[in-house]
């Protein structure tokens, strides 16, 4: 077969199938643009359902305040009650009329906006006595129509009367004038029972009016929708509706469908062009390479039939066309041989040229928090130094011990922090962290923290505004409290003196969520897509003395991520403050009516006790605490000796660290358990390791209680107390 026509039959064999292609593909697209048109203005119409149900929740909700006002429950008080609403008319100029109806009916108080005609109260109906009514469209003369919304008084679960208002037509349609869908679009809202309450095409002729049978079929028993109905006027509309949520009323928009499908038809006719044009070029484009492939590989084949030698291999299989055979399998084998080399080549710079960033960006990130440790490590220590010294001194007033002792604690704290992060992000990438669930108000967390915050004098220089609305989520309230104090940390570091940090809490859709927001440095738009990351933190500068090893965030994502929740971070830019957003599942009615009431902790009376550590500073500090808290206290420093202690003395309880020469302390729990005296004592383990498999193992040795250093008496005594002397 010659070379002409193969490449006709290629041109055919491309034009047809793109031509068959292009036309299914256009009447699919059709669908398709006129099911996103539908879809569009569904998710419209829905939009301004939406702005409806919040007016109408915004009108109750006043209404139910009015309601709960003392003035009510005294009739020398009615009068300056009903004064207010005039008040009421001016700030809400929607309003025609507002009023108030006793338990029997009579109306107390009735007043209509000026130059509104005279608008009469709504008729008496039956109220369940709780929620508010909505009405259907009601017509006063020929030429005003209202709607009246009434919320009912309520005392002692019983309703003494309502207070109601009344919305006109005029209202209701500069309501949807507010709300334009599209230029052309037509907006109708329609009560329960298919009445026009306000239409923004010819309302003065279609208000009060039913609208036409196919709009009432299309939203008969259907929340909303979308379809294709004739209008009032007669013109042909695509439609889409929604139902209030509060009213059962019914929001409507009607675009001409011309407008609709002008915008079809135009991109179909491109799509038909282009595809016309496109066969045009091709079959022009292979006639033209066609000729210019003939010569050549005519000329190819007959140099090569005189300058081919015998030693020359042959083809395997002969082609349809004979004069590109061996050209064809040359060039093709060199060409994949080359693109697989090119391929290789680059990916390996590829991989290379990344693997070098990284190493960089790690080496860096390592450098920066051996850096950020040291300076972190020496600020407390020095202090605590400077402060031991002080104690030291025998001329030193009790003001300044007192004062020592608080600096050393601190900055023990703050040591403890430091290794806890450090700690908790090892624990985090190895899985190791196991949540203690239990049902808590993410609002209550937020002000327990911050009440901690302020008394630690920690949120003195910036101003801090709350709105925290109830938010009940099935958490483990420690780790909650450690990303809130976290969350709330990085903003007051971050805040200048005079500055403002924001905390709101609130339910939105079936989430408890959590917004931190501040005024103050903002994030780089370079690392605000990093900023969880482990030691990413902003640029810090030699006056700034907030101190921090950049693991704060890391472990706030991570945790919330445990917890089944999201942690986002925003930020317009430096110095211009940033918002963190946390939103974690909110409990069920059934996980908030199972969860068990705290118990209360008592105070433990003096026990004879056994120490059992190695750490010569550790062990006389906890028999000096213990001591002062009114215990009896030995104390031994290994394993041998603390079993004889323990087995000789008879202690009621026993600190046992984990870490002893000799044997360690689950040998010593394991030989006092095993003893053939068994005595009735309380075995408590202390050690560094803190890790929830640390304490299943020390619980199956025999040990009673698991402490974590540092040795926190306060902790011991509640320990003791919910073990010796429980409830």
């Amino acid at each position: 077969m010659k070379i002409r026509s193969q490449l006709a039959l290629l041109v055919v064999a491309v034009v047809v199938p793109v031509a068959l292609l292009a036309a299914a593909t256009t009447v699919r697209l059709w669908s398709l643009q006129r099911e996103a048109y539908e879809q569009r203005y569904l998710e419209r119409v829905s939009a301004l359902r939406l702005a409806l149900d919040t007016r109408l929740d915004a009108t109750t909700r006043l209404l139910r305040g009015l309601s709960g006002t003392s003035d009510l429950d005294a009739p020398q008080m009615l009068p300056r009650f009903v004064e207010r609403f005039d008040r009421l008319l001016q700030a809400n100029p929607e309003w025609a009329t507002v009023g108030l109806r006793d338990t029997t009916g009579k109306v107390v108080a009735h007043r209509t906006r000026s130059g509104v005609p005279p608008i009469p109260p709504p008729a008496a109906t039956p109220e369940d006595g709780r929620g508010p009514v909505f009405s259907d469209l009601h017509a006063i003369g020929g030429e005003t129509f209202v709607t009246y919304i009434s919320v009912p008084i309520l005392r002692a679960e019983a309703s003494q009367g309502s207070i109601y208002v009344g919305i006109t037509q005029v209202g209701w349609l500069e309501f949807l004038r507010s709300y334009p869908v599209s230029e052309r679009a037509t907006l109708t809202l329609n009560d329960r029972q298919g009445i026009i309450i306000a239409r923004t095409l010819n309302n003065e002729r279609w208000v009060g009016k039913r609208s036409g049978p196919d709009f009432l079929e299309q939203i008969r028993n259907r929340d909303e929708g979308t379809s294709q109905i004739r209008g009032l006027e007669g013109q042909s509309f695509y439609i889409a509706f929604s139902r209030s949520r509060a009213a059962g009323w019914v929001l409507g928009t009607g675009v001409p469908r011309d407008e609709v499908e002008a915008s079809l038809r135009d991109s179909t006719v491109a799509m038909v062009a282009g595809v016309v044009v496109t066969a045009l070029a091709v079959a022009l484009f292979a006639i033209w390479i066609g000729s210019r492939i003939i010569g050549a590989i005519t000329a190819l084949s007959l140099a090569a039939r005189h300058v081919a030698t015998p030693e020359s291999a042959a083809p395997d299989a002969v082609l349809p066309i004979e004069e590109v055979e061996t050209v064809r399998l040359v060039l093709r084998q060199a060409s994949a041989l080359l693109a697989a080399r090119d391929t290789e080549r680059d990916a390996a710079y590829a991989r290379e040229a990344e693997a070098r960033a990284e190493a960089e960006r790690s080496n860096a990130a390592k450098d920066e928090f051996l850096a950020m440790l040291g300076h972190e490590l020496r600020n407390p220590l020095s202090a605590m130094k400077s402060a031991s010294t002080l104690l030291g001194m025998p001329a030193a007033r009790p003001t300044v011990h007192q004062r020592s002792r608080e600096v050393i604690e601190r900055q023990v704290g703050r040591l403890t922090d430091l290794v806890d992060d450090m700690l908790d992000v090892a624990r985090l990438n190895s899985g190791k962290i196991v949540l203690e669930r239990r049902i808590v108000d993410l609002a209550e967390v937020v002000r327990h923290v911050l009440g901690s915050f302020q008394d630690a004098g920690r949120s003195m220089h910036v101003q801090v505004a709350t709105h925290l609305a109830p938010a009940w989520v099935f958490a483990d309230e420690t780790r909650l409290e450690q990303i809130v104090s976290n969350l709330l940390d990085n903003a007051c570091k971050y805040t200048p003196s005079g500055g403002n940090v924001r905390l709101e809490t609130a339910i939105v859709d079936d989430a408890a969520t959590l917004v931190v927001a501040d005024d103050g440095g903002g994030i780089a738009a370079e690392l605000l897509p990093r900023i969880f990351d482990v030691f990413a933190q902003g640029e810090r500068t030699l006056e700034r003395a907030q101190g921090g090893l950049g693991l704060g965030l890391t472990v706030v994502r991570r945790l919330v991520a445990l917890h089944g929740g999201t942690i986002s971070a925003e930020s317009p830019g430096l110095r211009r403050g940033a918002t963190f957003r946390l939103s974690l599942p909110a409990a069920t009615a059934t996980q908030r009516a199972g969860a068990p009431p705290p118990l209360p902790a008592k105070a433990s009376p003096p026990l004879r006790i056994v120490v059992v550590e190695d750490n010569v500073d550790n062990r006389e500090l906890m028999q000096l605490l213990l001591g002062l808290n009114g215990h009896a206290v030995s104390a031994v420093g290994d394993g041998e000796a603390g079993v004889a202690a323990i087995l000789g003395e008879s202690p009621q309880v026993a600190i046992v660290d984990i870490g002893l020469p000799g044997i360690d302390g689950y040998e010593v729990a394991r030989r006092v358990r095993a003893a053939p005296s068994r005595p009735p004592v309380m075995l408590v383990a202390v050690t560094g390791y803190g890790t929830p498999e640390d304490r299943r193992h020390a619980l199956a040795t025999g040990f009673d209680g698991f402490l974590v250093k540092p040795f926190d008496i306060e902790a011991f005594e509640r320990l003791v107390s919910e073990r010796l002397h429980p409830a």
